[in-house]
């Protein structure tokens, strides 16, 4: 469904406020926005030329139908997207997060275990869809939202305070996960110091 908001002329100045149209969730670019031009016209017997203005018609960017984010949110998982199929999805981000989920939640563990991948080479467009997943009532869908947001590392800091409350969450793996989420989102890296001291440790004692 497509909503336009009104276009608004000021004929005084021949200022032209383009309507913004709003495509998918998508706000178009001034590009894609209703052109105005201005048509002289004269009035006989007045010596006085007025401006019409006259609005072209505007260019809708192509919708993806959510039945066809679902094809491609399941091909996605299985590394079967073309280039531009993978724009689309990018584009609407919150809707693939979604089909990615619900794609993955249904398959088999390996299509699960790629699914954290996936979700996360969307990037920081990816975060809303993300964190809605952490509220999701599938715990299964929970756990490959925090593992996709684990995957974002740092670029997942917008999403730090909900991953601070999914560390609570009634599923251990869940909170497990969010845990090692929330550190790598707020550049926390006191256990990977820690792991690395005991390694260091170790090492030292066998060259002994």
């Amino acid at each position: 469904m497509r909503h336009a908001l009104p276009l608004s002329l000021l004929a005084g100045g021949i200022l032209v406020t383009a309507c913004l149209l709003s495509v998918g969730g998508e706000v178009a670019s001034p590009a894609d926005a209703p052109v105005a031009t201005q048509k002289p016209a004269s009035h006989a017997g007045s010596g006085r030329t007025a401006v019409a203005l006259s609005v072209a018609p505007a260019v809708a960017k192509p919708e993806v139908a959510d039945s066809e984010i679902e094809s491609l949110a399941a091909r996605a998982l299985g590394g079967e997207l073309s280039a531009r199929e993978r724009e689309q999805l990018l584009a609407q981000a919150g809707e693939t997060v979604a089909a990615v989920l619900r794609s993955a939640a249904a398959g088999d563990v390996a299509t699960q275990g790629r699914a954290p991948v996936v979700l996360a080479q969307l990037g920081a467009a990816a975060l809303p869809g993300l964190e809605q997943g952490l509220h999701h009532e599938d715990p299964l869908q929970r756990r490959l939202a925090v593992m996709a947001l684990l995957q974002l590392g740092e670029i997942a800091r917008p999403a730090a305070a909900s991953l601070a409350t999914a560390r609570t969450d009634p599923d251990l793996a869940v909170r497990a996960a969010a845990e090692l989420a929330w550190k790598r989102a707020i550049g926390d890296t006191s256990d990977v110091d820690r792991s690395r001291a005991t390694h260091d440790a170790v090492a030292n004692q066998s060259s002994r």
